[in-house]
């Protein structure tokens, strides 16, 4: 665990000047967003033109979610993320020195390595909606008070519920989508990084070898996905019954895959 945990530290503060970056991009950018919609409200409140411009801002909707540069700037900051998690493999193998044959020649098991690959990306995932959700808080206390006559004072999670499509797979009001969503995400991290790990220890094996058993893990893990949505369409199932197989599809292949994850950690990647 002492092991672990000082593995995770030691990624985070490797990553800490991209995630700075990465913070700020989402600050800025949300900000000008903001701006904007907030700007154009204005003018449609004082010229009563509601052709030419937004409609007053009414909701947190009005202002993030029905804009589509809302929905550019989430997928962006998702896809640096995972960008960040494949480079920071990448890095380890074949720059600093191949930092990563140094840690793996350390005694005891090798899992380590890897889960705080996948910890501190979940972290920094973590991070970020933590953020997102304080913007929310922040945003609608101020838009409560810029526009007190036409303003609707919803609690945040309420509106995320109800007006907000995009920030709702975000944040799923009720548990049983939050571990859908959220294990979902999870399965395919797992099967990135994986494969990251298989690609990037082929100095063992052949490039033919390598990239077959790449194409075959994604095959396995498309397979089990088609598998779990023809067993819940097919099947005369209520609702909380195919919520059930799907969640437990879901986390059986992340216990597969962590299982998978240690194996190659520990018996497929050459030294």
């Amino acid at each position: 665990m002492i092991k672990l945990l000082n593995l995770i530290t030691d990624e985070l503060k490797r990553a800490k000047g991209f995630y700075f970056l990465l913070i700020a991009f989402v600050l800025v950018t949300e900000g000008i967003m903001v701006f904007g919609n907030v700007r154009a409200s204005y003018k449609a409140i004082a010229s009563g033109n509601t052709t030419d411009y937004r409609f007053p801002i009414t909701n947190l909707a009005s202002a993030f979610d029905d804009s589509m540069a809302f929905t550019l700037i989430i997928g962006a900051t998702g896809f640096a993320l995972l960008a960040y998690a494949v480079f920071s493999w990448i890095r380890d193998w074949h720059f600093q020195g191949s930092f990563i044959y140094r840690l793996l020649s350390l005694p005891g098991n090798r899992a380590p390595i890897a889960y705080a690959k996948l910890i501190s990306t979940l972290i920094m995932m973590a991070g970020i909606l933590i953020l997102q959700l304080a913007v929310f808080y922040v945003a609608n206390t101020a838009f409560s008070i810029m526009f007190a006559d036409n303003y609707t004072t919803t609690p945040v999670l309420i509106q995320i519920a109800t007006k907000m499509q995009t920030s709702l797979v975000l944040f799923p009001p009720y548990p049983g989508q939050t571990f859908l969503t959220y294990g979902g995400g999870l399965w395919f991290l797992f099967t990135l990084m994986n494969s990251m790990i298989i690609l990037l220890s082929a100095r063992g094996y052949t490039w033919a070898r390598t990239i077959i058993h790449i194409v075959i893990y994604w095959l396995v893990s498309i397979a089990l996905i088609y598998l779990m949505a023809f067993s819940t369409l097919t099947l005369s199932l209520t609702a909380t019954e195919a919520t059930i197989i799907v969640l437990v599809f879901i986390y059986a292949a992340n216990i597969i895959n962590g299982y998978m994850m240690s194996w190659l950690m520990n018996h497929y990647v050459s030294v």
